[in-house]
């Protein structure tokens, strides 16, 4: 990767972090809050105990503050495990739909696993299994964390790109990997997630409330995400570039990808329209959850650094 996009995204995670911290203590503090609560629901008895005490006069304000140091940090840690525990069935929640719905490449194309692997082998990494599911529109995405990784392609994205474009587009999903982005990215989705469904699922007044007061909030989570994920996304495509050494390649293939797809006829199912915002192209206007902030850069623009690659290599 080269030194300039790698600063890039050096200040592009630092700012992202900025922006997406005060996101982060408010859910941290809201999550906290209502855990401690649940801790202090069962300890009632000795809350009991020493409201007893403190009637008949007996200080209890040592054993109080050391309950509440107790109670907090118990919050805290309780917070911790339900958000890890939530992103980890997220994305197992991901992978049993696209599981599901979807056909393994050695059933669907042995010819696009073979290229996973050596692709896989080139990067350094474990070779992800490749799930190929049942959409006209073409599309390539990864999920998973660590070693356990899915790419997943579109029989559409088949239908309509040649060899050397497919490569370029698994090139682009192995860089995702190898550059650690699917944890990142996820990570800071998170309060995004968290933030849109509070904001999206109201059925009582309270509910409206909160609404309301997460909106700011969800405008931060969708900016935070925009920062990294564009730049994220540029350095998978100078990553494929140099796995592959044909930058003409993944230009025709996204000028192609960007060409054939078209807004669906029918809804995307709930998971597909949360996926799309990790797609190798933006997603469409039925994926509300990031707004109006880009998570890719400009399609075009893509094309042209692409392009603009391959004039060196051509000049050799």
């Amino acid at each position: 990767m080269r030194a300039r996009l790698r600063a890039e995204l050096f200040v592009r995670t630092i700012v992202a972090t900025i922006v997406l911290l005060p996101v982060v203590v408010v859910l941290w503090v809201v999550f906290t809050a209502a855990f401690a609560a649940l801790v202090l629901t069962v300890l009632a008895p000795v809350i009991d105990v020493l409201g007893i005490l403190d009637d008949a006069g007996i200080d209890v304000t040592v054993p109080a503050l050391l309950l509440l140091a107790f109670v907090v940090p118990i919050g805290g840690y309780c917070t911790v495990r339900f958000w890890r525990y939530l992103i980890a069935s997220t994305v197992e929640g991901f992978i049993e739909e696209v599981t599901t719905h979807g056909v393994p490449a050695h059933e669907a194309a042995p010819a696009l696993e073979a290229t996973v692997r050596r692709l896989a082998q080139q990067a350094g990494i474990s070779q992800p299994a490749v799930v190929v599911v049942e959409t006209d529109r073409p599309e390539s995405y990864t999920i998973g964390l660590g070693d356990d990784t899915t790419i997943v392609v579109s029989a559409g994205l088949l239908d309509t790109l040649d060899e050397n474009e497919r490569t370029a587009v698994l090139a682009h999903e192995i860089s995702h990997i190898a550059n650690g982005d699917m944890r990142l990215l996820l990570a800071a989705f998170t309060p995004l997630y968290l933030t849109h469904d509070a904001i999206e699922h109201r059925e009582s007044i309270g509910d409206v409330l909160f609404a309301i007061a997460y909106l700011p909030f969800r405008t931060l989570a969708r900016i935070g995400v925009s920062i990294l994920s564009v730049g994220r996304e540029r350095a998978a495509d100078s990553a494929a570039i140099e796995l592959t050494g044909e930058p003409t390649a993944l230009a025709s293939a996204l000028a192609a990808m960007d060409e054939t797809r078209s807004t669906p006829d029918t809804d995307l199912r709930e998971w597909e329209q949360s996926l799309s915002a990790l797609d190798i192209l933006p997603p469409d206007a039925t994926a509300d959850i990031t707004g109006r902030f880009p998570t890719h850069p400009p399609t075009a623009t893509r094309i042209d650094r692409a392009q603009a690659r391959a004039a060196p290599i051509e000049r050799e």
